[in-house]
């Protein structure tokens, strides 16, 4: 384990423009576009390992979590791809492998992509 947040948080920027530049390109509006890439599938769970890992067995030893909706719906994806074992090294295979969603709202996705845009 050992990887920071800001290790990967670029990564999933420009993984998240690419999807909705395809989008885009492929005839969508970029409104459109913007509101849908969020729940788009992606390369990996953009969570650190450490954090998943702490959050899972938080859940586990019935300790109350606050947690954003969708960050909610990672863990609980991510802990249905675990099958059980919640190893660190298994949560962090997980972690690592595909996402079936960013799990970012719109207005993230839509404050991501005007950063990006930016850039470019």
């Amino acid at each position: 384990m050992g990887i920071h947040k800001c290790d990967f948080i670029e990564k999933r920027d420009r993984e998240l423009y690419d999807a909705y530049c395809e989008l885009v390109k492929s005839g969508l509006k970029r409104n459109t576009a913007a509101n849908i890439v969020g729940g788009y599938p992606c390369s990996r769970f953009y969570i650190s390992p450490e954090n998943a890992y702490r959050c899972i067995h938080e859940r586990l030893n019935g300790k109350e979590t606050r947690q954003h909706p969708r960050t909610q719906l990672m863990l609980d994806d991510i802990m249905e791809l675990c099958g059980g074992d919640y190893s660190r090294f298994h949560v962090e295979d997980v972690v690592h492998g595909p996402a079936p969603s960013f799990y970012l709202t719109p207005d993230t996705t839509k404050r991501i992509i005007k950063r990006m845009s930016r850039r470019r």
